[in-house]
């Protein structure tokens, strides 16, 4: 699988809104790694965290839950790349 690098909010939310029933998809946006798993209608985020193995999140097909999750996403992006810049 071809791994996509994200640079920008309209690329995130694409690539969020893109992923298809019982498929997944891997990208980074801005140096975080995440996976996308779509169950029925539910999409299930998966990404790196500091305190656990990794985050989960979940989100629906509608676009104002994309959107929220891809907020969260850069949130958690921009937290991310801090915390590696202070090691």
């Amino acid at each position: 699988m071809q791994q996509n690098i994200l640079t920008k909010r309209v690329q995130l939310l694409t690539a969020l809104s893109d992923v298809l029933p019982d498929t997944e998809a891997e990208f980074t946006f801005r140096g975080l790694d995440i996976k996308v798993i779509c169950e029925g209608s539910s999409r299930t985020v998966t990404f790196p965290d500091s305190d656990t193995d990794f985050g989960v999140m979940t989100y629906g097909p509608r676009f104002a839950t994309v959107l929220n999750t891809a907020r969260d996403l850069e949130w958690l992006a921009a937290a991310w790349a801090a915390r590696h810049d202070e090691q």
